[in-house]
């Protein structure tokens, strides 16, 4: 599917008002594709565009799970393809938040094309000072902490703070998923495991001596526990 035909499903979809019920997960992983990662990624924020298998495996699970409301924010946005995902299958109020303007600039853009503006606000922000406001629902890719150790961990923190369900993409190891799971017990949630799987990541960074990384992640999704 071309970037045209793509823009014209979309606009379709929104004309109808369908809230994501006639998109298929093939359908919204092909408009996906259609957003480019990052021009000039910064390693210390460790900017990896996340696939948009991914990115439609992960909506397609919240929404299935009843996750999906009126609200929902994306950390460490980037160039906004969670954002678009969320939008796109009928969450009326996105916030894509990210600490890199320069790349907000480019979600803004890639959002206009797509029609998702008046769905999706864009807020410059360091996730490392706290929440700015209530989240809702959260879906996001952050960082995996290899170059900022614990960095994460603080998203995970940012997240519980404002809301009460996340879905989250780690690498998977035993030791990251008990220390999420003791981190989440802390601040009164529960830590399910929803899918394990292969990603990889091109070669970007001057640090990198293979043509292409794959490693395991998982999605993780974190309820607040009720007293």
């Amino acid at each position: 599917m071309g970037g045209q035909a793509a823009d014209l499903m979309v606009v379709g979809l929104l004309s109808q008002g369908s809230g994501g019920q006639g998109l298929s997960k093939k359908d919204l992983e092909r408009i996906l594709e259609e957003i480019p990662g990052f021009k000039k990624p910064m390693r210390i924020l460790e900017q990896y565009q996340t696939p948009s298998w991914l990115v439609a495996e992960m909506i397609f699970t919240a929404a299935l799970k009843g996750d999906l409301g009126e609200r929902a924010s994306d950390l460490g946005c980037g160039t906004g393809r969670i954002s678009a995902a969320l939008a796109l299958m009928g969450v009326d109020q996105v916030l894509c938040i990210d600490i890199s303007c320069r790349d907000l600039e480019a979600a803004k853009e890639h959002l206009s094309r797509l029609g998702l503006l008046d769905r999706v606000e864009i807020i410059c922000w360091d996730l490392f000072q706290g929440p700015l406001r209530d989240l809702g629902l959260v879906v996001m890719n952050p960082p995996f902490g290899v170059y900022r150790r614990g960095s994460d961990l603080v998203f995970l923190r940012t997240a519980m703070k404002a809301s009460h369900t996340i879905y989250s993409i780690h690498k998977y190891n035993d030791e990251s998923l008990n220390l999420i799971r003791s981190t989440a017990l802390k601040e009164g949630f529960n830590t399910e495991v929803l899918g394990i799987y292969n990603m990889e990541i091109s070669a970007m960074f001057e640090s990198h001596r293979r043509r292409i990384y794959r490693f395991p992640v998982m999605l993780i999704k974190l309820s607040r526990s009720r007293a």
